[in-house]
């Protein structure tokens, strides 16, 4: 424990600063933490979603009468369309693997509605998910905006502010100071019992380094921070390519509104269904002179691109990217940023015009991609989700240790149990603009610290109950 004047100034400020974060942002921690391990399986969700969609659209006539007809990619659009009329072809899917149906997204006239039709290699039409619909997409805008828009996203962006300050005040009251490994490195147990604040101490010590690296690499999907730097990457000259990753809902819609805009009604996007070839028959040009979709597809087969991966005519959405495609492409969109690739070529002669890859964009960029792989558990593959579950699950230990921590400091004595102020005592110099530096770098931090301080002293010391209960000083009278 410290002895110092300064240190126990610093000390009990540092607690509080961590109480007070801690009871923030505990229930919105506990969700983050439980649906970012489902969404960990974001993959396998997907594909059970689609084999259940499949599954209710099997037919058993289809398969008593021997092996179906197969259809090009051209005759799979074609079938798609002809279910829904008026509809304009967006992209079209890969199978994983032999058997898988093909996914082909459309969207409505207006462009404010997408799904994705699932196709089997005879052409049928097997069922259709939103895009909003995945199961995958629930999870991740619970994750993400608690259901609730950019509002939520901005309240899920605060929280993990001040999670921040929670992990960083946390480690602080961690520190030995003296202290041997146990109730350092491992937790004691003394009389057979639980001492509950080595149990929260290791549990938070042993998974912050990880907390914070999830935490950081979430700042680019958010809105305020998230669009604040794609501002800073735009003036420094760093947005040669489209960002590769979203900030906001806002933005998503702004992109389906780009993409509306610059569609041309060219063959490759919304052409009427029936004027191209289907069935079995060889691909041919189309009249306006144009490849059809089928030479792409097996262009997109030969290259072995790692799953999933997207074929996308002229006139279709770019991935991140403002507008539309101008000619056909051919992309990865893996969840291991390392992986994607996007090729673009003619319509007219299928010459390859151009290759981006993840190791073309900017150091940053790359930096940012290398993070959002690991938050999404992808980046090496099966041990980066088993260290995904292990961190959360250290959280949520950690977050259950300092309830019960809580609620025995508040046993008998009423009040929020929050911890003494450091009132007549000093703190260190340097506390003030390491606290301003943090503000600066985290702006909903800075916005929300700064009203915490206006309420307590404009509001809450002036109510001597309501001060004595969150263990404030009141004022004077």
């Amino acid at each position: 424990m410290a002895t110092t004047t300064d240190s126990m100034g610093l000390y009990r400020t540092l607690w509080r600063w961590h109480f007070y974060a801690a009871l923030f942002v505990i229930p919105i921690v506990v969700v983050l933490s439980i649906t970012g391990s489902i969404y960990l399986f974001k993959p396998q969700l997907d594909r059970l979603q689609e084999a259940s969609v499949v599954r209710a659209a099997e037919r058993p006539e289809v398969a008593a009468s021997g092996a179906p007809r197969i259809v090009t990619a051209d005759g799979r659009r074609d079938a798609v369309l002809q279910a829904y009329p008026g509809w304009t072809f967006q992209y079209y899917r890969l199978p994983e693997r032999a058997g898988d149906p093909v996914l082909i997204r459309i969207a409505e006239p207006a462009g404010r509605q997408r799904l994705d039709v699932l196709v089997g290699d005879d052409g049928s039409v097997l069922g259709a998910i939103g895009k909003d619909d995945w199961w995958s997409e629930w999870v991740s805008r619970l994750h993400g905006e608690l259901l609730t828009g950019d509002a939520g996203s901005l309240v899920v962006e605060m929280a993990a502010n001040w999670a921040i300050v929670m992990i960083l005040t946390g480690l602080y009251l961690w520190w030995p100071r003296g202290r041997g490994p146990a109730g350092v490195l491992w937790p004691r147990v003394r009389d057979g019992g639980i001492v509950w604040r080595d149990w929260h101490a290791v549990a938070g010590f042993w998974v912050s380094g990880a907390v914070l690296v999830l935490l950081v690499s979430g700042l680019p999907w958010t809105g305020v921070w998230g669009d604040g730097f794609k501002r800073v990457r735009a003036e420094m000259g760093w947005d040669g390519r489209s960002q590769d990753w979203q900030t906001s809902r806002q933005a998503e819609r702004q992109q389906a509104t780009d993409e509306h805009a610059h569609h041309d009604g060219s063959w490759a996007s919304s052409n009427a269904a029936g004027s191209r070839p289907s069935g079995g028959a060889t691909p041919s040009q189309d009249p306006t002179g144009a490849l059809p979709l089928s030479h792409f597809v097996e262009q997109a087969r030969a290259l072995a691109m790692a799953h999933p991966v997207i074929v996308t005519p002229p006139g279709g959405p770019k991935r991140f990217g403002r507008g539309a495609e101008t000619v056909w492409a051919i992309r990865s969109d893996s969840q291991d940023r390392r992986e994607r690739t996007t090729l673009r070529f003619d319509p007219a002669t299928g010459r390859q015009l151009g290759r981006e890859t993840f190791h073309d964009q900017h150091i940053i960029d790359r930096m940012i991609g290398y993070g959002i792989s690991w938050h999404e558990g992808q980046l090496f593959g099966v041990l980066n989700i088993v260290i995904g579950l292990a961190t959360a699950a250290g959280l949520l230990w950690a977050v259950v240790s300092g309830t019960v921590m809580w609620l025995g400091r508040r046993d008998g004595r009423g009040g929020l149990g929050a911890p003494p102020t450091a009132s007549g005592q000093r703190r260190p110099t340097w506390l003030i603009p390491v606290a301003l530096l943090l503000c600066a770098l985290l702006p909903m931090l800075a916005v929300s610290a700064a009203a915490i301080w206006l309420l307590e002293r404009g509001v809450l010391r002036r109510v001597p109950p309501v001060a004595t209960w969150l263990g404030l000083t009141p004022c004077a009278r």
